[in-house]
């Protein structure tokens, strides 16, 4: 069983609709293992043209990447 947070844990059945996290991990360096996994998800589902983008999760996108991280002193 993969720890919580780690990208393994996600069963790839969520990968045709790209959730927030998998948007997340794209542009979050200090998960360099969870940043791969997610590159390819989205690269693979490019190429099969099997991936969808729901509206929610641009939303839920935007909300995650423009707050503040907790601990970084800002």
């Amino acid at each position: 069983m993969e720890k919580r947070g780690s990208l393994r844990a996600w069963p790839l059945s969520f990968a045709p609709t790209l959730i927030t996290n998998i948007l997340v991990y794209l542009f979050d360096d200090r998960f360099a293992g969870n940043q791969k996994i997610a590159t390819e998800v989205l690269r693979r589902g490019i190429v099969e043209d099997s991936v969808r983008l729901p509206h929610q999760a641009i939303i839920e996108f935007v909300a995650a990447v423009t707050r503040p991280i907790r601990g970084s002193g800002s």
